[in-house]
């Protein structure tokens, strides 16, 4: 009986037969033929045959696929070296310089097949992005499961840290400001090389982030296990030295070791059984040891409440009185101004205030702070102030204009 990857395989064989021709049709003339459908092209995608790189971008070869026919064909026109990023881009720049020659030649198909080629390069390079993404997703949710020891799998994990640094690495290579100044003000340059490339990038940098967080945290966990397995070997080592070794009971023993005090104390509930006659007399001793204190129950009902009382000093009063007198008046005369900016300082020089400048014009700031917000509309004010001469970095408020909206 055949199993079903090897049933799987088969039909994906046969479908690529059934859609020779849209393959062939793609991969030399870089376009779709017409007279495929959505539902046609929506068999594809699911097929892993053709790929959208984004939302807004046109159906294009996969990369295995496209690589296969390079290799059966012998076309080593269209064959392109896996290589690294900073490679693949300096293809890109090539092809850019090339399709502004051909532009400003007035040589415009040849221009059109040039900008066909930079944006298969450009989806060439998501399209391995975001192949090397998915195998090390696979490998973080397999927990490097194809490995059979723990040390594989710890030595798999470092190498995965290793291809996520290095992939890190590559994407530095690429400067958007130079792929800017190279595109210049050709739209569909920008759209390609900033646009739909920049937005790569960014989600590729933040899903390797995730991934390197992933791995450590994997790392740690194996390195956890690997440590307790040679504290269980080194036990057993002893175990075969010392044949008459008896353990203690490490449950009679006052402070068990974290290695065996693995199981956390289970919060357990009780409440006495009232109608057990046979504990009556213990319920009457644990009772009155309950109600040792009754005694003082009836002192302290005897208590009654006080009130307490807090005197304020009459100059108190009157300072507080006479501040907020001084205020009202103040804004008063900001109204009967009809929106000419008033100066708190001067003002201050008119009246007798019990306390000096400073404590007045704070008490302003204060006030207006303390109005309702439907009054506090129809007043403004800006301070004035300058930077102190010794203590860097704070200021002094000189004084405060105030108007009426």
């Amino acid at each position: 009986m055949k199993s079903e990857l090897e049933k799987a395989g088969l039909v994906f064989l046969k479908k690529l037969a059934d859609y020779a021709d849209v393959i062939i049709d793609i991969y030399l003339k870089k376009q779709i033929p017409p007279h495929y459908t959505e539902t046609d092209l929506e068999k594809l995608l699911q097929l892993h045959i053709l790929w959208r790189p984004d939302s807004y971008e046109e159906l294009h070869l996969t990369k295995a696929l496209r690589e296969l026919l390079q290799f059966a064909l012998q076309d080593e026109r269209n064959r392109q070296i896996d290589s690294t990023i900073s490679e693949q881009l300096a293809v890109v720049k090539i092809l850019v310089i090339h399709y502004k020659e051909s532009l400003n030649q007035n040589r415009y198909l040849e221009s059109e097949n040039y900008l066909t080629e930079i944006g298969e390069n450009i989806f060439l390079m998501m399209a391995t992005l975001r192949n090397n993404l998915r195998l090390l997703w696979s490998r973080i949710h397999n927990e490097f499961a194809l490995v059979a020891t723990l040390n594989a799998k710890i030595r798999e994990n470092e190498l995965a840290q290793n291809q996520t640094t290095a992939i890190l690495t590559s994407l530095e290579l690429i400067n958007f400001a130079d792929l800017a100044e190279l595109a210049g003000h050709d739209r569909e340059l920008r759209r390609l090389l900033l646009i739909t490339l920049q937005k790569e990038v960014e989600n590729c940098l933040h899903e390797l982030k995730e991934i390197q967080q992933r791995l450590l945290t994997m790392l740690g966990r194996f390195k956890q296990i690997q440590l307790r397995c040679k504290i269980i070997r080194g036990f057993d080592l002893f175990l075969d030295q010392h044949p008459e070794y008896m353990p203690h009971n490490y449950s009679e023993q006052p402070n068990l070791s974290p290695l065996f005090n693995q199981i956390k104390p289970i919060p357990i509930q009780a409440y006495p059984d009232i109608n057990i006659e046979a504990y009556e007399s213990l319920f009457i001793d644990l009772i009155q040891q309950i109600n040792c204190y009754g005694n003082n129950i009836n002192s302290l009902l005897e208590r009654k409440s006080q009130t307490v009382e807090r005197v304020v000093p009459q100059e108190q009063l009157v300072v507080v009185s006479l501040e907020n007198q001084l205020l009202e008046k103040f804004f008063l005369f900001v109204i009967e101004q009809q929106g000419q900016a008033i100066s708190a300082k001067m003002y201050y020089d008119t009246i007798e205030f019990p306390f000096d400048r400073e404590f007045w014009l704070f008490a302003v700031l204060g006030y207006f702070d303390r109005m309702s917000q439907t009054t506090k509309k129809y007043f403004n004010y800006q301070t004035i102030s300058q930077t102190h001469p010794i203590f860097n970095g704070n200021r002094l408020i000189e004084d405060i204009l105030v108007w009426m909206n």
